[in-house]
């Protein structure tokens, strides 16, 4: 009998709550306002974790209206607003990878201030006392975060 045992990991979730509130900035089809209500609906987590994302969306949505601070630099000739149609997919395309990125990024290191990680290199093993009481023995090349909440333990 092993006594190890693989810990779920929620970030596929918070990539898929990112590339819906992508979607949703650009507008859903009907199929996709179906699609997501089905992925709401599936998991409770879904609803929690898309709020979490939308709330940091928001966040960036608010540096963008602090550069309408700023004066625009001259009045666009029609080359420069031709330009600036034909580049405007690829910087929707490179917006989303870095709201990806920052989402994922967020994800994997936003949940650090109400949890603690230990982990343990190759060839290396360690008994962590935790701060329930409980004690958590780790095997070789193993990485755990510890969460409480007020029912419960969490392990990831």
């Amino acid at each position: 009998m092993s006594n190890i045992h693989s810990m779920p990991s929620n970030q596929h979730l918070y990539d898929q709550a990112s590339n819906w509130i992508v979607k949703m900035d650009r507008g859903l089809s009907a199929d996709e306002k179906i699609a997501l209500r089905e992925w709401l609906q599936s998991d409770t987590e879904n609803h929690d974790i898309l709020m979490e994302m939308t709330q940091l969306w928001d966040k960036m949505d608010a540096m963008t209206r602090l550069s309408d601070l700023f004066e625009k630099p001259g009045k666009p000739t029609e080359a420069n607003k031709a330009n600036s149609q034909r580049y405007r997919p690829y910087f929707a395309i490179a917006a989303s990878t870095v709201i990806a990125a920052v989402a994922g990024l967020w994800a994997l290191f936003g949940a650090v201030d109400n949890g603690n990680y230990y982990q343990t290199a190759i060839g290396e093993q360690s008994t962590v006392m935790l701060q329930d009481g409980s004690q958590i023995t780790l095997n070789t090349n193993t990485k755990v975060q510890v969460r409480y909440t007020d029912q419960a333990r969490l392990l990831n």
